[in-house]
């Protein structure tokens, strides 16, 4: 497993098994509501004046192509994590 501090509001964690690799992404920021969960991977979907909306549903494309998953988990106040599941292969 290893660990790297982005910054004193994000780290870096990632960890092997037998079997796949997981990289997660934590923050310790103001967190996502509930109902912006709900849409959070629909593509044109942004809370930014100057997003696109396809950061995350490029990503989350990117990730099974390569037989992987994409969680996110967020709850306000304390954070957002996010996790990239891939398989090892030989």
């Amino acid at each position: 497993m290893g660990l790297v501090v982005i910054s004193r509001d994000v780290i870096c964690i990632a960890a092997t098994t037998e079997n796949k690799i997981s990289i997660v992404v934590r923050d310790n920021g103001p967190g996502i509501p509930e109902q912006r969960m709900a849409r959070i991977s629909e593509p044109f979907y942004t809370t930014k004046e100057t997003g696109t909306g396809l950061g995350l549903t490029v990503s989350r494309k990117i990730v099974e192509a390569h037989k992987g998953r994409l969680h996110i988990h967020s709850q306000v106040g304390l954070g957002t994590e996010v996790e990239v599941v891939l398989p090892k292969t030989v």
